[in-house]
């Protein structure tokens, strides 16, 4: 099962993911992001952590690099810039997802699993959605270890 959920437009600070992606190479990823918010940027502000912690990764094309992103809550305001030269900020217009939920700690199969399951669906019934990159997020702590929560998101065409 899934549904379709419609975000309102968000800033976002995002990294390269390490090639390793589920691996050490997502703690590094995360530890720049991380420093980010803990007041690593020009302002020397500390940032609330905020959920999803997502990846964006590519279905077919391995010249493109697969990313990591926090969410910058909208009580920041203007997001500081990185002092970090290998994150930058994004912004995203509103946008509608497809989105599959599931438990557990999630390993890098699990959302391939969960993402091929939604594609199925979504294909079954017809429904338009953006292909080319697939979307893990996360909305748990590494520490907790019941009652996870994760998801895989594809965008809507429709």
């Amino acid at each position: 099962t899934f549904e379709l959920r419609t975000y309102d437009g968000a800033n976002w600070v995002t990294t390269q993911l390490e090639a390793d992606m589920f691996g050490l190479g997502i703690m590094k990823s995360f530890k720049r992001l991380f420093n980010y918010i803990s007041g690593e940027n020009v302002a020397g502000i500390s940032i609330k952590m905020s959920v999803p912690v997502r990846a964006i990764v590519p279905l077919h094309d391995p010249s493109i690099n697969a990313t990591m992103s926090f969410f910058v809550p909208t009580s920041v305001g203007n997001p500081p810039a990185p002092k970090d030269p290998s994150l930058h900020l994004e912004n995203y217009p509103p946008t509608s997802y497809y989105v599959r939920s599931f438990g557990g700690y999630a390993l890098k199969s699990d959302y391939e699993k969960q993402a091929k399951a939604l594609l199925e669906e979504l294909d079954a019934l017809g429904l338009a959605y953006d292909g080319n990159f697939g979307i893990a997020a996360g909305y748990n702590d590494p520490l907790t270890f019941f009652k996870r929560h994760n998801e895989v998101w594809f965008r809507s065409l429709n």
